[in-house]
This record gives structure tokens, C-alpha cells and sequence, in this order.
């Protein structure tokens, strides 16, 4: 088993509020218990892989279910995409929150080579190592104190996926979420990929980008060498980086259906309707090779990181974001992830790991009353956490009530529709600090003014408590 540190030992110093170690003795030194904690652990072949625990509040009252969630590929770290000199895409780091919310630990971390993990000089790159680092995650969470080792579970992306098929062998894992993981042989979904990305304006030319890819990749199967990177076009020369022959042979060769065919523990497939290249097609494989238990859920506006569209200056709605195009996180000032799409994986993480009795525990009631073709309230105020809205009709004719992000319409996040006079009824849902938008969109009802806003705090901070640690956690 791989060996394990941890970052914040009472031995080692103690955490500030913003995760970070601090020397024993330093003065500025505070004890504190963080949300997050920056942590260290030791890799396939003795790597140093460095990562984020992230532990809710209810790990006070006992071990709590806990997700290992495994980066995909490209510029990668413990939050998500970050492309050199581009925008990031912090994926991850926004899983981690949610399964936070809903009382469920979890570790990120750094892929090799990234970040502030290592790639050992003497180590070539191997997909083999990067199961072996998922698996010393794995160990690191069955291993802490406040997290029950009965209660692990998966969450992969693109090549995070594929690890996370081949690490369910591990029987310590209950279950899987695969977040826009390929159900064929990669070089279909490149392909895939270069065709559909809006970043080639030209189709043509993303056909001979495909075509080129299927070249090089037939070569490197049959003879374990790529061209050099002068010989390909700019857009290829990133997939097929010349000291990286042994692992490039590795993901092109990987099968996913047959790795799927061995999976034996529950599993979710994620993806999004605007991915250029992971698309219903893997989805269905993926569904047939692990059974007709396999279930899959699809933001229809979501690109590949589950993201929507982002929003020009005018109102109108961008383009999807591409697998890989750094071009596109350059584009964007932030990201705008499909929040249902991330509440639906909590709901199904969050049953599976038996932390629906303590989610439903904290939920509160927020209380909605159409009437006059008016919401009453018009608006409310709320500490973020869970809720049952009660919608209840008092008005002469039917009514709906849909929640969704502010200023977004064509994605809600809950909604009951054809409420009738006199009826009540109820959806839930998780909200985070922002900003929600109650509407009706039956003919007229929104312009005539059915509308709402909720506006979402941040709950107040718990306290800080000393926590003592005892041993290797």
C-alpha cells in the first residue's frame, strides 16, 4: 500500500484557515479546523502527488462517505483545466464543493507532472502509475479518521474515467461517476473532437486534422513512434508529445468497453449535449458493456466539463467548450457550470453512500404562493444549504414554478409545472451563494409579472474548534 503524509499533522505544525501549514512555534501560527486541507501523498513508484481534502462539517459527529475524484487529461491540477496563460476551468474544485454541501469528504489532487505533484525524472509517464496514484488516494480517504472506508466512491473525468474504470477492480469502491469518459477507442473521440469544435471554423480542415490523427495513431500502435512535431500541424503536435511514446500507446490502446465489462459496483455516466467529442455514442457503449443498471444523465447545454455556454456581450449564448482547446478557456472570464447537471450527480452519490438521512436532516422549507399572477414572496433571502420549495396555487388558473441561475431561462435547476387552482406541490433542491430566479413560463405569465428572486448567502462560519490528531490518520 502506498505509503501516505499528510500535510498538518500536530507533529508537522498546525492548518491556518486558508489550509496552508505553518511552522511549529511560527507566530502567526493559529489552530483552526479548515474546510480544506493541503496534503501530500506518496504515488505509484514513491511519487509525490500533492492534493486537496476537502471534510463537511459533519464529520464532527462521525465518519462521513467520501469521493476520490481523478483529473483528466491535458493541463491539469486539483481544480480542473488550467491551460497556460488561459482561463481555468475549475471543474473539480466545484464537484468537491457540492459534495461538501451535501455532507460528503472528498480528495483532489494534481495529476503527475502538474501542479504541485512530481513526475520523477526516472519515471516516463504511465498510465499504469496514474491507477496506482488513484489508488494511493483511494488508501489515503479508507485511512482518515473522519471518513468511513465502507463509503468510497469514484468521480472521473475524460481520463480520469478511464482510470476510474480500471481502479473499480479495488473492492474498497462502491460506486462511479464518469464525467464525459470515452465508451470507444480514444482516437475516435479526437477525431470526434476535431470535426465538431467550433475553434476550426473551416470542416474541412477538422476532417484532414482527423485523418492526420487516425495516421499517427495507426503508426504509433504498429511501431511505437510518433513523427516529430515540426512534421504535424500545431493543433496535433499536443496530443503526441515525442517523450510520451509510452504512455500515448497506453491511452490509444485502452478499450474502454472491455475495462467496463469487469466494472461490478454501480456506476453514472455524465455528459454534456455540446461535447464535441464524448457524445451519446459512449454513453450507450459505455450502458452496454456494464448492464441495464448503468444510468446516465445529460445536460443538454453542457460542453465537456459540464459547463454552459458562456454569455456574450449581447445576451446571446457562445460557443461549446472543446475537449482540449486552450483557445477556448482564453476566451471565457469564468465558467458557468449547469448546476442541475451537479446537483443530479450529488442526488445520486449522495443515496448511494447513505448520506440522504443527514442531507434530509438539514433541509429547510421556503414557502411560495402564486396569486393575482403574483410569487409571494417576490423575494427572499437565505442562507445557502437545502430546501423544499412548497409552491401552493391560489390563483383561478395554473401556474408553474420553475428555479434556475439568475438571468438564465432555457436551464432550470427544479421546477413543478401545471400546478392547478388550489394545489400544492414541492420540489428540493441545493442552493449555493448566489443569486436564483423564480418563474412561471406558461404564455404571458412571466411578462404580466410571475416572477422572483432568491438571493443566497453564504452561511455564517462555524467556529473554529482544536482538533488532535492521533497517529497516521
Amino acid at each position: 500500500m502506498a505509503g501516505i503524509v499528510l500535510v498538518g499533522l500536530a507533529a508537522y505544525g498546525v492548518l491556518r484557515s486558508d489550509g496552508q501549514e505553518t511552522a511549529p512555534g511560527s507566530e502567526d501560527a493559529e489552530v483552526t479546523v479548515a474546510t480544506e486541507r493541503a496534503v501530500q501523498i506518496t504515488g505509484a513508484g514513491g511519487a509525490s502527488i500533492a492534493g486537496t481534502l476537502n471534510v463537511p462539517d459533519a464529520a464532527e459527529r462521525g465518519p462521513v462517505p467520501a469521493v476520490l475524484i481523478i483529473p483528466g487529461f491535458g493541463p491539469t491540477d486539483r481544480d480542473g483545466i488550467a491551460p497556460p496563460g488561459g482561463a481555468p476551468d475549475p471543474l473539480y474544485s466545484d464537484i468537491s464543493d457540492m459534495l461538501g454541501d451535501i455532507g460528503i469528504a472528498s480528495f483532489r489532487y494534481d495529476k503527475r507532472g502538474s501542479g504541485q505533484s512530481e513526475l520523477p525524472e526516472d519515471q516516463p509517464l504511465s498510465f499504469d502509475d496514474m491507477v496506482g496514484d488513484a489508488e494511493a488516494g483511494l488508501s489515503f480517504l479508507a485511512e482518515r479518521a473522519e471518513t468511513d472506508p465502507e463509503r468510497l466512491a469514484v468521480v472521473g473525468h475524460d481520463e480520469g474515467g478511464m482510470v476510474a474504470l480500471r481502479l473499480a477492480a479495488d473492492p474498497r469502491v462502491t460506486s462511479l461517476v464518469l464525467v464525459s469518459t470515452p465508451g470507444r477507442p480514444l482516437v475516435d473521440v479526437l477525431a470526434d473532437d476535431f470535426v465538431n469544435q467550433t475553434a476550426v471554423p473551416d470542416p474541412a480542415h477538422g476532417q484532414a486534422h482527423a485523418e492526420r490523427l487516425r495516421s499517427v495513431v495507426a503508426t504509433l500502435l504498429a511501431t511505437g513512434q510518433v513523427p516529430d512535431p515540426e512534421d504535424l500541424p500545431p493543433e496535433l503536435r499536443p496530443v503526441f508529445p515525442p517523450d510520451r511514446v509510452g504512455y500515448l500507446q497506453e491511452v490509444f490502446s485502452f478499450d474502454p468497453v472491455a475495462e467496463a465489462r469487469r466494472v461490478d459496483v454501480p456506476v453514472l455516466i455524465v455528459r454534456g449535449g455540446r461535447d464535441p467529442g464524448v457524445s451519446a455514442i459512449d454513453a450507450d457503449n459505455l450502458v452496454a458493456a456494464l448492464g441495464p443498471e448503468a444510468e446516465v444523465v445529460v445536460g443538454p447545454e453542457a460542453g465537456h466539463t459540464l459547463a454552459l455556454p458562456p454569455v456574450e456581450p449581447d445576451g446571446g449564448g457562445g460557443s461549446s467548450d472543446t475537449m482540449h482547446s486552450q483557445e477556448f478557456h482564453r476566451a471565457i472570464p469564468g465558467v458557468r457550470r449547469d448546476e442541475g447537471l451537479l446537483q443530479r450527480v450529488g442526488a445520486w452519490l449522495a443515496a448511494g453512500l447513505g448520506a440522504d438521512e443527514a442531507r434530509a436532516a438539514s433541509k429547510q422549507e421556503v414557502a411560495v404562493t402564486a396569486t393575482g399572477m403574483r410569487f409571494e414572496p417576490a423575494e427572499q433571502r437565505l442562507a445557502a444549504g437545502n430546501y423544499t420549495f412548497r409552491f401552493t396555487n391560489e390563483d383561478t388558473v395554473p401556474h408553474e414554478l420553475r428555479l434556475a441561475a439568475g438571468g438564465r431561462h432555457d436551464t432550470h435547476l427544479a421546477e413543478v409545472t401545471d400546478v392547478q387552482p388550489g394545489e400544492t406541490r414541492s420540489f428540493t433542491a441545493h442552493l449555493r451563494p448566489g443569486v436564483y430566479e423564480m418563474a412561471c413560463h406558461l404564455p404571458g405569465h412571466f411578462e404580466s409579472g410571475m416572477r422572483g428572486t432568491i438571493i443566497v448567502e453564504a452561511a455564517p462560519p462555524t467556529p473554529p474548534q482544536p482538533r488532535t490528531y492521533g497517529g497516521l490518520l
